[in-house]
């Protein structure tokens, strides 16, 4: 009886190995993702305390789409209970395990916002969220989640209202992509509560880490119709001195450079005179 040769079976076991561990990273993973509607009040309590403000949540849930772990959350809400800064019908994100590890934050695969609400406000420290600490209780939280968010290879926007005080209120649809070397994003933007009610569009194209003066380099292109002249004036204290009421357009143009750092040009054009 002729015994196998070691070296006809050697290139076996990497593969017996790699099936042994994805099955259990699977097994474990959907273990973790099962128990995470008995973990949300744990959760949120935590998120709560790195944010200083009430946070909540009416349903948590977690599976697996073949080997990538998806996470849903519904119902959440960020700051007091009557007036939350932010409020989101749906919220899924599918986790990249991979770059997750590599970056040490949790980056998606892809992230799809639906019903979303944002509230900010305007002081002497510049704009925040609504009723959110000057001074957040985890500093660096809102860098990781602008990290987060910026290299995630896909996020969709749909029916999301962005609020800047109290009297301008802006609703938000697109799409932002990480790709090989740059990021990219394209909304469409419109006022609500406007009339005529302005609408146009906000788009960017930049690499490097956006929080990092001398590393990023791109550009921002944005374009506003119809805009009311008064609802600038608290934002940009130059346009009081426009002529009309409104503006038929409002273009944005702006560059980042590795060396120059950030340079943007706006240019307002006034209606012709009746």
């Amino acid at each position: 009886m002729t015994e196998p040769r070691a070296g006809s079976t050697r290139w076996v076991w990497p593969w017996l190995l790699l099936f042994a561990a994805l099955a259990l990273y699977g097994g474990l993973g959907r273990l973790a993702l099962a128990s995470l509607e008995g973990q949300r009040a744990q959760l949120l309590e935590a998120l709560e305390a790195r944010l200083g403000v009430p946070v909540s949540a009416t349903a948590l849930r977690g599976r697996f789409s073949g080997f990538t772990p998806v996470v849903e959350l519904e119902g959440l809400r960020l700051g007091a209970p009557g007036a939350p800064a932010v409020t989101a019908e749906a919220l899924t994100l599918e986790l990249d395990v991979l770059e997750s590890l590599y970056r040490r934050l949790p980056i998606a695969r892809r992230l799809a916002l639906r019903g979303v609400a944002i509230a900010l406000e305007k002081d002497e420290a510049g704009l925040r969220l609504r009723g959110f600490p000057v001074a957040p209780a985890d500093a660096a939280l809102p860098a990781q989640v602008l990290r987060a968010i910026y290299h995630a290879d896909a996020v969709s926007l749909d029916d999301v209202s962005l609020a800047l005080g109290r009297a301008q209120r802006w609703r938000l649809a697109g799409e932002l992509r990480d790709g090989w070397l740059w990021h990219r994003g394209a909304l469409a933007l419109s006022q609500e509560d406007g009339a005529p009610g302005a609408s146009g569009t906000l788009s960017y194209e930049l690499r490097g880490d956006p929080l990092l003066e001398g590393d990023r380099e791109g550009r921002i292109l944005g374009r506003l119709s119809r805009l009311d002249r008064a609802l600038l004036a608290p934002w940009i204290p130059e346009a009081a001195r426009l002529p009309g009421g409104s503006l038929e357009a409002l273009a944005l143009e702006g560059a980042f450079d590795r060396e120059a750092g950030f340079q943007f040009r706006l240019r307002a054009e006034a209606g012709a005179p009746v």
